[in-house]
Parts: C-alpha cells; structure tokens; sequence
C-alpha cells in the first residue's frame, strides 16, 4: 500500500512536470494535489468497498455505505495531520486552509471507481470549453493558465484518478508487477468473501478470474478511455496511450496462448472475437493521434 502511494504520488510528479500539467493549476492547486496523492489510499484494508458494505465492516456503518474507504482515507489523514501538529499548513491563510482542505476531500473522493465515469464526462467537457476558444482564459501572474475555480477541481480530480489507475500505462515490467500484486489482492479478498458466505465481488473469484482478460477489460473500459480524454488536454500523453497499446498487446499473445493451449470449443471464433477488440482498440487510438490538432495553451512569458 505504501509503495502503491509513493507510485501515484511519482505518477502525479510527472504529469505535472513531463507533460505540463503544472501551467493549468497554481502553486496552492499542485501543492492540494500532491497532498492529496500521499494521502489517498491511507491506511487501506486490502479489502474494497463492495467488501465492506456486504460485510457491514465498522467503516461501512460509520460512512453509510458511500465511499466508505475513500472518505476514510481522507478523514484520517487531516486526524494524523491535527494530531503530530506537523505545521504543514502554518504558512497558509485561513481561507487558504479551507481551500486546501476542499480540494482535498473532492481529489480523494474521486478516486472512488463509481465516479469514474461521471469524472470523464466532466473531463471531456472541460476539455471541449477550453479549446473551443482558448482565448477567453488569461495567463495569471504565475504565468499558467486561469481556470475557474470549478474546473481547476475537475483537473485535479481527474489529474489524480487516472494516476491511481496508471498501473497499465508503466513500462511492461513495471506494469506485470503491479498487476501481479493487484491480482493477488483481489483473489485474497475472494478467499475472505467465500469463507464469510458473502457474494465474491467482480474479479476477486481466483476459480474464475483470468488475468489476461481482466487485464485487456481493465484497459479498454476503464483506463484507456481515461487517458484518451486526458490526452485531448494533455496532448504529450500520447505517448503513454501508446505504451497502453503495447502493453495490451502483451496481455493479448498471452490470453491467445491461453486459449489455444485449453482447447476450449470454436477456439478460432473465440479468438477471432478478442482481435476484434484489438483492431477496435487501435482505430480508436489512431482517431486520437489524428484528433490532437490543437497544442496546448503555454504560459506567456
């Protein structure tokens, strides 16, 4: 978990820096986020939310079985800020504090996954009023772009979601890893559910579950059309869309392999069927490599 934090707290660096995210957001907005990425997972039990409520866990009642673990994660970390008195915050103003500690709570809850896809259709949106007339937003004295303040937060929130979930989007060797371990946290969670008689939550069924499929699912449902919305405002994306394709491809030869090796009946429509999805996959990035026309708006000097 903790290395899972410092991975997404890295991830978020980069995108600030490497694919200039930093000239959307001011010093209090990027200082709100990258607190928001050391926090964001605090303490997690290795069990998710589903778990949780099924098994009417304290922190399921205590948060009414709405985000429970995400409003916990945030809830504890401004406990453990208040109680080591850190002073992180002593050289803010009071309105700087509560602005902070917004930004905060609306960062942390959006890593909740039932969000995800209400968060991409704020994202596209944003993305479509900024560059529909990029000259309607001035430079500030920073010298990054002026954001309202409402779509400054779905920048955040989205800047931090999609690094939570970037697992597919590492180098091949980075990503393997983190899925193994993603895998075995999930199948750990089914062993728990099957010995309390509670209902196995999606992908945590080890008799079931086969990696490379969750893993092609997770790609073409979840993380890739995440990335493809960011990488419309973030046009440097791009190039991690593409380690999403090779990647994906790498999880293909092993689930053809899979197939193959099983025998299960009409193997080849089967097949067939998963490089459908393939050739789907590719068209769509090819239509967001063609699409990226317009460059990003750069700080005036």
């Amino acid at each position: 978990n903790y290395t899972h934090i410092m991975d997404v707290l890295q991830s978020v660096a980069v995108i600030l820096h490497d694919f200039s995210a930093y000239q959307w957001l001011s010093d209090i907005d990027i200082f709100s986020l990258i607190l928001s990425a050391i926090v964001h997972d605090l303490e997690h039990p290795g069990t998710n939310n589903p778990y949780q409520v099924n098994s009417s866990s304290p922190l399921a009642i205590r948060y009414n079985d709405i985000a429970v673990l995400e409003s916990y994660h945030c809830a504890r970390a401004f406990e453990v800020l208040h109680a080591l008195n850190m002073g992180i915050f002593s050289g803010l103003t009071v309105d700087q504090r509560k602005y902070v500690r917004k930004i905060m709570i609306s960062a942390v809850l959006s890593t909740d996954m039932t969000t995800h896809f209400s968060l991409k259709d704020e994202m596209d949106a944003l993305t479509n009023r900024v560059f529909a007339d990029p000259s309607k937003f001035s430079i500030n004295e920073e010298g990054r772009v002026e954001l309202p303040e409402k779509d400054k937060l779905t920048f955040i929130k989205s800047v931090l979601h999609i690094c939570d979930i970037s697992n597919p989007s590492k180098p091949w060797e980075i990503s393997k890893k983190w899925s193994d371990l993603v895998v075995e946290e999930f199948f750990n969670q089914g062993d728990i559910e099957k010995r309390q008689n509670l209902p196995v939550s999606m992908n945590c069924d080890r008799l079931t579950t086969n990696q490379d499929e969750l893993s092609i699912n997770f790609n073409d449902f979840i993380v890739a059309p995440f990335f493809f919305s960011m990488a419309r405002f973030l046009p440097k994306l791009l190039s991690v869309c593409k380690i999403l394709e090779a990647n994906r491809a790498s999880w293909n030869n092993m689930l053809v392999q899979r197939l193959t090796a099983s025998g299960v009946p009409n193997v080849g429509e089967v097949v067939a069927k998963w490089e459908l999805r393939t050739s789907a996959f590719v068209g769509k990035l090819k239509e967001l490599e063609d699409s990226i026309l317009v460059k990003p708006v750069e700080p005036q000097s």
